[in-house]
Formats: structure tokens, C-alpha cells, sequence
């Protein structure tokens, strides 16, 4: 669910990486929520289906948006989706894309947001390493660099909490 709110929380957000389980997420619990509201509207008869209709247009902008970070994680441009424009195959291709792993590493939309912030000094170091010391100055750079990388939503909520508090743990 956490990956679903994510969507709305970038609501017009075309800029940075989204993994593919904020994509399937948004794309399938918006879908089930359509389901579920048409078929209730079909239940009493409703004819014009607004709720459903309502909704779908609500949720156009940052599907367009979660779309193209989709996209970007895979280092590809947004421009991409018209590909969809073309019948059958265009959008065969655009799911093909969606569906493909992330670009490793760092690509020209941000860092790989499937990457590992808490990895052990034995595996592959991030991209943004957390110092296991530092000066009390450090810290506050540190947790300052860390709240850009959760603003820009190059972290998730649960990543920076885990990072902050092992950043101060590290400390005390």
C-alpha cells in the first residue's frame, strides 16, 4: 500500500525513478478500483458511471506521472509512451518496458532506487554510503543529505527512517 501512496504523493512528479512494484501497484490497485466502482454504479443502474468516470480522470496525471519514472528506471525517456499510439505493437513495446528490471546504478533520471542504502562494508558500496562515524557536523550534513534524497522521493520514507536513526545510533 505504501508504494501505492506514492503515486499520489508525486502526484505531477515526472522527474526521478520509480521501481516497478510502485508501478504495479498503482496500475493494479487503480484498476481493482475501478472494477469495484463500476460495479457497483452497474449495481444501481447508474447509466453514466460518474464515480468511475471521476475517478479515472483523477487518476490520469500521475498515472502519466508514475509512468514515466517507470520508464526513467529503465533509462528510457517519458516521450516513450507515445509509443502507445501505434496499435498492438507500440503498446506491447511500452509494456515490455514497464515490465523490464531497473537500469543498475545511477542513469541520467537519479540514482537506482532499488539500491541497498544499508549495505554491509562487504558488499558493493551505494551510491550514498552512511558514515558508521562521524563529527557531530557531519551528522547534520549527513541528515541534511539525507532529506533531499527522501524529498526528491529517491528514498522511501521507511529507507530514511532507517538510515536516520542508524546514522544516529552510529553516534551515541
Amino acid at each position: 500500500m505504501e508504494w501505492y501512496l506514492e503515486g499520489w504523493k508525486k502526484y505531477a512528479d515526472f522527474s526521478g525513478r520509480a521501481r516497478r512494484q510502485e508501478y504495479w501497484s498503482w496500475t493494479l490497485i487503480n484498476m481493482g478500483i475501478i472494477f469495484g466502482i463500476t460495479f457497483i454504479e452497474a449495481m444501481f443502474d447508474s447509466e453514466l458511471f460518474i464515480i468511475s468516470t471521476l475517478f479515472q480522470l483523477a487518476i490520469i496525471i500521475p498515472g502519466w506521472a508514475v509512468s514515466v519514472r517507470r520508464l526513467h528506471d529503465t533509462n528510457r525517456s517519458g516521450w516513450t509512451l507515445l509509443l502507445n499510439i501505434i496499435p498492438l505493437i507500440g503498446s506491447l513495446i511500452v509494456f515490455i518496458y514497464l515490465v523490464t528490471d531497473s537500469d543498475p546504478g545511477l542513469n541520467e533520471y537519479g540514482d537506482n532506487p532499488k539500491r541497498d542504502i544499508y549495505a554491509s562494508p562487504a558488499s558493493t558500496t551505494p551510491p550514498h554510503p552512511i558514515p558508521s562515524t562521524t563529527k557531530a557536523s557531519n551528522i547534520t550534513d549527513e541528515l541534511e543529505r539525507l532529506s533531499t534524497l527522501h524529498e526528491r522521493g529517491q528514498i522511501t520514507d521507511y529507507e530514511f527512517q532507517q538510515a536516520k536513526n542508524k546514522l544516529l545510533d552510529d553516534q551515541y
